[in-house]
């Protein structure tokens, strides 16, 4: 059986579920379109567990980009790919770093956004960053860019990041935001990805 994870995402037909109490760096994918069986076995379309070792801390997020999946944390980004043996009897999940920096990976995927093939999140102490994971190959990488360079003072000074949430719309992305000292989110911060803009709202909470 699976224990409840925090995170869900899909991967190749496959229900995946990550981090669950005792298990926070461990991510399981279901049996391949069945997503309630999680039986394990090594056949093709067989349930899988795979544990994320390298990086610090928990799993914060996990994102499908078709031929990998996607798994951050808070200092790293990692990706799985499903290796078919030569006589499709078998399967082998593959993992691959391809980020590694503190305070580079998402603070968990309830802030983190998926537009267009790349992932838009806030980090624990370097503002917001984008990152584009592709395949070239066999081999995986990701490149990242800061986006918050313009208003990290204002970040910095004012602004609690720990309870984000996020929301997209277009080539807009939205965070719902703490100010500094509080817990409730009262603040909206939008980010127009194709001007790279920032413009910040007040007065949108219930």
């Amino acid at each position: 059986s699976m224990e409840v994870g925090r995170y869900v995402s899909k991967f190749q037909r496959r229900l995946m579920v990550a981090n669950y109490y005792g298990g926070e760096t461990v991510v399981w994918g279901s049996v391949q379109g069945s997503p309630e069986d999680f039986t394990l076995a090594s056949t093709i379309a067989g349930a899988f567990t795979q544990t994320i070792s390298d990086g610090n801390g928990e799993i914060t997020g996990v994102h499908d980009f078709g031929q990998f999946l996607v798994i951050e944390k808070q200092d790293s980004i990692h990706t799985i790919k499903l290796q078919i043996a030569g006589d499709l009897g078998s399967k082998l999940a593959v993992v691959e770093p391809v980020l590694s920096g503190e305070s580079l990976g998402p603070l968990g995927m309830a802030s983190t956004l998926k537009i267009m093939n790349k992932l838009y999140y806030p980090t624990r102490s370097n503002g917001f960053i984008s990152s584009n994971p592709t395949t070239s190959g066999d081999s995986a990488s990701v490149e990242i860019a800061p986006l918050s360079q313009k208003i990290d003072p204002y970040l910095r000074n004012s602004i609690e990041l720990g309870y984000a949430k996020s929301a997209a719309s277009g080539n807009k992305a939205y965070w719902a935001v703490a100010l500094t000292g509080a817990t409730q989110n009262t603040l909206v911060l939008e980010y127009d990805i194709l001007r790279a803009a920032w413009t910040k709202h007040f007065g949108w909470g219930p």
